[in-house]
């Protein structure tokens, strides 16, 4: 089993894609500075995508909940702390349950929904799936002068107990206090003509708006951050739309709920045993999907702590992974390559590429079972999420039910089977032992294999681990394959399934090999500049989307610069341009081969600089 974008300088493609880095850059050719994506390249060495890397090709789901169901009460002395996400409907758990009064008429129940306090507000209280309401603390309408409710959400402290509505409740008192616990004590009276309670004690629950989290990108100490939120100081958390993303409850989780300075709930990391910049990327990810989290868990059992971070992180299409000695994530998110590995980079070693996954490892469809409202917040399931391309490759359906526990919405559900059937795809891994540059490139990068004696022929892979050789200086990297078209068609953006990735056919790399004709190479486009301040001028421009693309320089008056600036096919990228004195001048963008046979320039435009 594999183990556990604030937009910081980052470049983002208009296409979706995420730029996810750059790498060292200098602008000897001409006199001044160059920066990308307004940071000076002086300071840049390295800007990963943040995506971290991926723990193994075939990691395992996570299981699904071994405490029973969230919409029935519960009734165990080991039940553990729940832990409410999002937004949900929970019955809790009974921690306290006695008769009392004349003739024992009253029942009083202590239920608790969510430890790591206070929560952010009940929603509603239901009745055999109906809702209650209370004036004060009784019942209003049919259960009217039969039942009172009584509820907290879980400060830390609590300022008193909760309180029945009559005296004499067993076993509690002013002590009883349940300070960072969400919880409500139900009284219910007893009806001796059974017409209230004619079928028992009622359904009880609690629609509710779930703990708070920490949030980096409202932490004005975090780079890029804005706002008070704070790192372990949990009376400064955050509600609202961030208490509703996957990766916030992940990041949270992995930090751990303390009260009293001892952990109640989550991993328990220090700051920097977390890449927290992968969390942060990954939730500016499920953001722009729309992808929410809701539902129950509860830190019970071997493993339980691993698995709930896990079913966190599927709601959010990813999963956590370790990547050195942090705590990171990967998430199923469109990339461009920000560089290429050609056979000059490789060094002596073995090199291993599987054409695929195993048959067995591969599936075609995807029954996703998720928690659905309309469904009295049962966990049900959906209509099968096929790729049919893949059924008549595979001749005959391979079918598999996945369950997503956290998951509350019918369509994020079948976008995340969908992720699953596509990536299980992927070929890989691919192991290459390559020269000491390579160490630049960190887990989650994503490079162009231009490698055509192993059949690798311009394809795009996501870098999954690195290790360096000290006795050599060789970096061993292993990759998977990445398909570009799989997230369009993953997120519903088209009808069409993509191809299965595979090796290129040796003919048809003989074939090109032997043809006379010359490589296509497009222009720069989208080309624009102007002066943002003295002897500055801002430059924007999209990389070619030519497979021959390699590289671009800035020409200014003529006179190209002597380093290279390396980008995404298509991507969108910025650079400043400090010319030496006030003027006039003229600039164009330089695309290159990689031969630097071709070149192809971008229409000209002048700037007057002052």
């Amino acid at each position: 089993m594999s183990k556990a974008l604030i937009k910081i300088g980052t470049i983002v493609a208009a296409a979706g894609l995420i730029y996810t880095g750059v790498g060292a850059l200098a602008l000897g050719g001409l006199a001044g500075t160059l920066s990308v994506g307004g940071i000076s390249v002086a300071t840049i060495t390295a800007v990963g995508s943040g995506l971290a890397a991926i723990g193994s090709m075939t990691a395992k789901a996570p299981k699904t909940t071994s405490t029973g169901d969230q919409t029935e009460w519960k009734l165990e002395s080991d039940a553990g702390i729940p832990y409410v996400i999002g937004r949900t409907y929970t019955a809790g758990v009974i921690r306290h349950i006695d008769a009392y009064g004349s003739k024992r008429a009253y029942r009083s129940i202590v239920i608790v929904y969510s430890g790591a306090g206070p929560i952010q507000g009940f929603e509603t209280f239901q009745t055999d799936d109906m809702p209650v309401t209370f004036a004060g603390s009784g019942a209003v309408g049919y259960y009217a002068g039969w039942m009172w409710l009584s509820s907290q959400l879980g400060q830390a402290p609590e300022a008193a107990a909760l309180t029945p509505p009559f005296a004499g409740f067993p076993k509690w008192g002013p002590s009883s206090k349940l300070s960072g616990y969400a919880a409500s004590i139900l009284t219910l009276k007893y009806d001796s003509k059974g017409k209230v309670y004619s079928a028992g004690t009622p359904k009880f629950g609690a629609v509710l708006n779930g703990v708070r989290v920490y949030d980096a990108r409202q932490d004005s100490t975090w780079p890029g951050g804005s706002g008070p939120c704070r790192f372990g100081d949990e009376t400064t958390y955050v509600g609202g739309p961030a208490a509703l993303n996957p990766w916030c409850h992940a990041l949270t989780y992995a930090i751990g709920r303390r009260q009293n300075g001892k952990l109640v709930v989550g991993v328990g990391l220090p700051q920097r045993g977390i890449d927290i910049a992968a969390y942060v990327s990954a939730a500016n990810i499920a953001d722009a999907n729309a992808w929410t989290i809701g539902g129950v868990t509860y830190d019970v059992g071997n493993g339980a702590k691993w698995n709930n971070l896990k079913q966190m992180c599927q709601a959010g299409g990813g999963e956590p992974i370790h990547v050195g000695a942090k705590l990171s994530c990967k998430v199923s998110a469109p990339r461009v390559a920000i560089g290429i590995l050609t056979p000059d980079d490789l060094a002596d070693g073995r090199i291993s590429i599987p054409a695929m996954l195993s048959r067995r490892e591969r599936i075609n469809g995807i029954v996703p079972r998720y928690r659905s409202e309309p469904n009295k917040w049962e966990i049900v399931p959906a209509n099968v999420v096929r790729v049919a391309a893949y059924v008549a490759q595979d001749k005959g359906q391979r079918t598999k039910e996945a369950e997503y526990s956290l998951c509350q919405d019918v369509d994020q559900a079948a976008q995340l089977a969908a992720y699953d059937i596509v990536n299980a795809r992927e070929f890989g891994p691919i192991v290459i032992p390559c020269k000491p540059r390579m160490w630049y490139y960190r887990p989650g990068d994503a490079i162009t294999l231009r490698l055509p004696d192993q059949g690798l022929n311009d394809h795009l892979a996501v870098i999954l681990n690195r290790k360096l050789n000290v006795a050599t200086g060789a970096v061993e990297l292993t990759m998977a394959s990445e398909t570009v078209a799989k997230h369009a068609f993953a997120l519903g953006m088209t009808g069409t399934a993509p191809p299965t990735p595979s090796l290129t056919d040796p003919q048809v790399l003989d074939s090109a090999a032997t043809s006379d004709a010359a490589p296509s190479l497009d222009a720069p486009t989208e080309f624009s500049g102007a002066q943002t301040g003295p002897l500055a001028v801002k430059l924007d421009w999209r990389n070619p989307k030519s497979s021959q693309f390699d590289h671009i320089v800035i020409v200014r008056n003529g006179v190209a610069s002597a380093t290279p600036i390396v980008g995404g096919l298509g991507a969108a990228l910025s650079a400043t341009d400090n010319p030496p004195s006030a003027g006039s001048y003229t600039y164009r963008i330089r695309a290159f081969t990689a031969d630097g046979a071709s070149t192809m320039d971008s229409p000209a435009i002048t700037v007057v600089v002052s």
